[in-house]
């Protein structure tokens, strides 16, 4: 996660508001590590949330999947000392599977799906917080009759997001760098231990970093 030097301009011409100091101090912020806008009269504004979803790459046909949400983030300003003075919270879960099922809202960071067909299918998770505010993370899943085991818990083997779900490779997909494990980098919509050789620097390492979402060539997007 990186930090920016950049110091927000102060509140003028209006009454200070208590949170206004924070305008000019080291204001951090929980999602991205850069310093956030200010708002007018009321101070510094909470970030919006970050949708992240994690699921196994590869999975069979009639089988339960788990799509994982927790890796999302909500909005939260922190001041230089690490005390949180304002904080927004996710509550709604949106995921849709692009197999002709329905979006299924839920309270929980989880949700299960069934595919009935072999095929690649995109996948999609929305979050919305309690200000109303939304991101969506995209990714697609590869169901099949049947794999061969690719990596463990122990070892992830070539797992391009260093991650193993039980014995095959898992995908997580990121609206931002917040939101992928730690040694990895958000980039082209998908955590990497070792990025694309094609992807920017700047992609890399930007705010809003990976939430362009996947190519949808040749695959079922919802």
């Amino acid at each position: 996660m990186h930090t920016s030097s950049s110091i927000v301009a102060p509140l003028s011409g209006r009454a200070s508001h208590p949170l206004a100091s924070l305008c000019v101090g080291a204001l951090t912020l929980l999602l991205t590590g850069t310093l956030g806008a200010c708002g007018t009269d009321t101070g510094p504004a909470v970030p919006p949330p970050l949708a992240g979803l994690q699921h196994a790459e590869v999975v069979r046909v009639g089988v339960s999947v788990a799509f994982d949400a927790q890796p999302s983030r909500s909005g939260a300003l922190f001041t230089k000392e690490g005390v949180v003075v304002a904080q927004a919270a996710i509550v709604k879960y949106r995921f849709l599977a692009a197999d002709g099922s329905a979006t299924e809202e839920v309270a929980a960071p989880s949700w299960h799906h069934t595919f009935t067909a072999p095929g690649i299918f995109a996948v999609s998770l929305t979050v919305e917080d309690d200000r109303g505010r939304l991101s969506t993370a995209r990714s697609f899943v590869h169901v099949t009759a049947d794999y061969t085991p690719t990596c463990t818990d122990a070892d992830p083997g070539d797992c391009e997001s260093g991650r193993c779900l039980g014995d095959v490779c898992s995908r997580v997909a990121c609206a931002a760098q917040a939101v992928c494990p730690s040694a990895t980098i958000c980039a082209e919509g998908f955590c990497y231990v070792t990025p694309p050789v094609h992807q920017s620097e700047d992609a890399l390492h930007g705010a809003d970093a990976g939430a362009t979402g996947i190519d949808t060539a040749d695959r079922n997007v919802p």
